[in-house]
């Protein structure tokens, strides 16, 4: 801790408020007081925090800008494609994917980069995510959405 929260939790106690980037919040330090602010705060319905052009940019169903049980249920859904197991499965065909893309835009010539990573992207996304390669109309489907972002 910092020397002004040593003197702060000496004075005020393992909780105390203050102000951080110029809104009010609370302090919690100690496994104690801290494991009791983690009991109360899971009883509430809870929101992340995030500006909202962050919010429109990820969508109100993302990871990021999700909370409380639908942050949880989503995380546990996501942990499972990225465990260290399944991230080694995935290597080959992301290599073969780099090799593919790389000769394609050496053979374009003149190309809109973003255009070519924004399809490469879904193309790989949609690999892991699905375990299949995906069909043109799919991939056509998330070109899309990608483009309302």
């Amino acid at each position: 801790m910092a020397t002004y929260q040593v003197e702060k939790r000496r004075r005020w106690g393992p909780v105390w408020s203050t102000s951080l980037l110029f809104k009010p919040a609370v302090v919690v330090t100690g496994s104690n007081a801290l494991r009791e602010a983690f009991r109360e705060e899971a009883r509430k319905e809870t929101s992340a925090f995030f500006p909202p052009h962050h919010q429109r940019l990820f969508g109100p169903n993302s990871i990021l800008t999700s909370s409380g049980k639908k942050h949880d249920i989503i995380r546990n859904m996501v942990s499972q494609a990225l465990t260290p197991k399944a991230l080694s499965g995935y290597t080959p065909f992301i290599e073969k994917a780099i090799e593919d893309f790389v000769a394609t835009c050496k053979s374009k010539g003149t190309f809109s980069m973003a255009e070519e990573l924004r399809e490469f992207l879904v193309l790989v996304s949609l690999r892991v995510l699905l375990g299949r390669p995906s069909s043109n109309q799919e991939v056509k489907e998330w070109l899309q959405d990608v483009n309302l972002w």
